[in-house]
């Protein structure tokens, strides 16, 4: 009988052992918002170096994937590139949909389960044009957590024309401000050859389009998702 109680309290200890804490969780923030959050994750996994985080994100509809998928990985790089912790000890995961914009932290020891996903909602396949991602060429916050839309944001898109063999990438580009289209253009230009050497798209399904300058005269970039039954 003490043996069994024994062995019952060794089971109750490992399994809280491998427990996952959710650390934080918030919606939209503003950048500097954000980053303060990211440093008391940073804290909390400086101060407990037998543990491991996760950076889980949830988009919504009203979001283009690829401005989602750059600021959770810009997180992952401001955590590990500026605060210096180790790549090792922090992982992202892509939680799919829900009704808002969701970032979770979650803190577990290191050879603990990743948390669960808990999405809301599914998303179909594009069969009519989809806005990937959209950038803004002449933007520096101060704090900058978002990668760029054109360079390493591009891994991203590239990955959606290749989950989708029968959609065709557009990039359109606006001059503005401080960029001319000549320099709008070169950006696009930039990023298809980027797509094609270094994503392995082909050239052919990659367009390029100089559009006319937004109502506030700010230079951005435009990242399409475009099937090929869409007009």
């Amino acid at each position: 009988m003490r043996l069994f109680s024994l062995t019952l309290t060794i089971i109750a200890i490992a399994g809280v052992a491998c427990a996952q804490v959710k650390f934080d969780s918030y919606a939209r923030l503003i950048t500097d918002d954000e980053a303060a959050h990211l440093d008391l994750f940073y804290d909390e996994l400086r101060n407990h170096p037998n543990t491991r985080g996760y950076l889980v994100g949830y988009n919504d509809s009203s979001i283009p994937p690829g401005v989602f998928l750059r600021r959770l990985y810009g997180d992952q790089a401001y955590l590990t590139e500026l605060r210096g912790l180790e790549p090792s000890r922090i992982s992202v995961l892509e939680g799919g949909y829900r009704d808002k914009l969701t970032f979770e932290m979650w803190v577990a020891p290191i050879n603990s389960p990743a948390p669960p996903l808990t999405p809301k909602r599914n998303v179909s396949a594009p069969t009519r044009r989809l806005l990937f991602d959209e950038e803004c060429l002449e933007c520096a916050p101060a704090v900058f957590l978002d990668l760029p839309g054109l360079g390493a944001g591009l891994k991203f898109y590239a990955a959606a024309l290749r989950n989708a063999a029968n959609v065709r990438a557009l990039i359109v580009v606006r001059p503005g401000q401080e960029t001319s289209s000549a320099q709008a253009l070169a950006d696009a230009r930039r990023a298809k050859r980027k797509l094609v050497r270094q994503h392995g798209i082909a050239s052919r399904r990659i367009g390029i389009r100089l559009a006319r300058r937004r109502k506030d005269n700010m230079a951005t970039a435009e990242m399409w998702v475009i099937p090929r039954s869409a007009k």
